[in-house]
């Protein structure tokens, strides 16, 4: 039996609900697998810094470099921040994706049987693609400043090889992946804005000269408003869409709603040997402790840990445990009777987590 430790981030807001079925949903896959886990709980957040006037624990530093994943929780509450004004927030997610150089950000957006779309006429399937953003330059270097409080500046970076490395890993994604619902094909898509910033110059040409390398993948470009707009009309003709890092974490919220919200919706952070999984979405203060939060992005989140651990570790059990987990959450959805509020439902974040446990244990 293959042991996986993984350091786990409770949050704040809802973070901690939320992570509790999460953990309930893997410890459920460690009673009907090959698999096991230990689980080690590291402190960071706002409720973190609060207490001990540090956004990450400096001891939980090395327990995350030690372990094999990290699964993390939202984290920041508005109004705790540091002494520039800056949340705390950004100090643990920035703080984890430079430290560990997690530079790719993977977002699926896929609409499952069960979640009605606001989009008119898509039905489950047709919206079925992931955005690939980078995830370590552009406006979140966090280097700027404000002066004499009348001018303020953000230093947008963007580096040839930052782009090389996440536009490549898109094209392999593409290559590995499934194919566009629209025509069966496989196809990158280039989001920028290259007519006005010269940055998204640089991203677009190192695309272009990538693109060649893949003469059996489709490659387009697309300005980033126009991509929002097409995000809404034609969904279903993207497959794997890559974009500096500001423009991502935009259209990937928006792609989100696209498909019943950022509750149903996960992401990884991914670099070479190291990776962390998520929710995508916020901690949600005003929800904390109200048993309302919806934990599928959280369970969503794990799904793709499995993933990253049957792929890098070549562990064929985290394969399958990933595919019960994606089958159950599905089979969960379609039947429509448990669902948290923001799904137009009453079930409690609780009830959801039981729902896949239970049907789980009972199937496997």
């Amino acid at each position: 039996m293959t042991k996986y430790r993984i350091a786990y981030i409770p949050g704040d807001g809802i973070g901690p609900e939320i992570m509790n079925e999460g953990l309930k949903v893997l410890r459920s896959i460690e009673k009907i697998s090959e698999l096991s886990f230990d689980f080690v709980k590291c402190e960071a957040g706002a409720q973190a810094f609060k207490k001990t006037g540090f956004a990450v624990q400096p001891s939980d530093w090395d327990v995350m470099e030690k372990a094999d994943c990290i699964y993390k929780a939202p984290v920041g509450i508005p109004g705790v921040v540091r002494p520039d004004g800056v949340e705390v927030a950004a100090d643990v997610v920035l703080g984890l994706r430079s430290r560990f150089d997690l530079y790719v950000n993977l977002r699926p957006i896929t609409l499952f049987e069960g979640i009605p779309s606001p989009l008119t006429g898509k039905k489950p399937g047709s919206i079925d693609y992931i955005i690939v953003r980078e995830n370590t330059e552009d406006l979140y270097v966090m280097q700027g400043g404000i002066m004499r409080d009348e001018v303020a500046t953000n230093i947008r970076i963007i580096t040839r090889n930052g782009s090389t490395r996440i536009i490549r890993y898109a094209f392999e994604l593409s290559r590995e992946w499934g194919d566009s619902p629209y025509d069966g094909r496989k196809r990158v898509t280039c989001v920028e804005s290259s007519k006005v910033l010269v940055s998204d110059k640089l991203f677009a040409k190192v695309f272009d000269e990538i693109a060649a390398d893949y003469p059996e993948i489709e490659s387009t470009h697309e300005y980033v408003d126009a991509f929002a707009q097409s995000q809404v009309l034609r969904p279903e003709f993207y497959h794997v869409v890559v974009t500096p890092n500001f423009h991502g974490d935009i259209i990937s919220d928006l792609a989100g709603a696209t498909t019943g919200g950022i509750g149903l919706a996960a992401g990884g952070n991914i670099g070479d040997g190291k990776a962390m999984f998520e929710p995508i979405h916020g901690s949600a203060p005003t929800l904390g402790g109200t048993g309302k939060a919806n934990p599928i992005a959280m369970i969503l989140a794990g799904k793709m840990m499995l993933d990253w651990i049957a792929k890098t570790r070549q562990d064929k059990a985290a394969s399958k445990a990933s595919e019960l987990i994606d089958n159950t959450i599905r089979t969960v959805l379609k039947d429509q009777s448990i669902r948290t509020p923001d799904l137009g439902g009453t079930s409690t974040t609780s009830d959801v987590g039981q729902a896949i446990v239970r049907i789980l244990e009972k199937t496997n």
